[in-house]
């Protein structure tokens, strides 16, 4: 997945998990870069599909993330 949005001048495989740091106040968007999806299917049609994800660096700000003043969200993949 990864390797098709490199040719393409817009990307449709990132992925963004809501997350908190358990103090109840505070929140951490964790982003990254969805590169395979594994779907293991059990009997009765009981299924489970797994993503493996490269996550970014949320904590440094030279190379992480950045949010401007109007709360858009950049990321830095190098």
């Amino acid at each position: 997945m990864e390797d098709y949005d490199k040719k393409l001048t817009t990307q449709n495989s990132g992925v963004v998990v809501l997350g908190d740091v358990g103090n109840g106040k505070d929140e951490i968007d964790y982003y990254g870069i969805l590169t395979e999806v594994i779907e293991l299917q059990y009997l009765d049609n009981n299924r489970v599909v797994l993503f493996r994800c490269k996550w970014f660096d949320v904590h440094d700000t030279n190379k992480g993330i950045k949010v401007n003043k109007y709360g858009f969200v950049s990321i830095n993949p190098c």
